[in-house]
């Protein structure tokens, strides 16, 4: 992305500051990958089913009644 302005941000440089577009940031979004796999999201959320409601989610995505004290 940089190469499409390369003047704005020699300008931008020129002057001490850092243009960051949204463009840059979506080129970002596309190299980064997930820092929590789909089983550890799945074991999350039934904690916080667990914990948030009184009612607990399996990991299987069933969900089962049970009185939290």
């Amino acid at each position: 992305i940089a190469e499409e302005r390369p003047a704005e941000r020699l300008e931008a440089t020129a002057l001490g500051s850092v243009v960051v577009l949204v463009e840059d940031f979506q080129a970002a979004l596309e190299k980064v990958a997930p820092s929590v796999s789909t089983g550890q999201r799945r074991r999350y959320e039934a904690l916080r089913g667990t914990f948030a409601s009184g009612v607990s989610v399996s990991v299987r995505g069933r969900a089962e009644k049970e009185r939290v004290v």
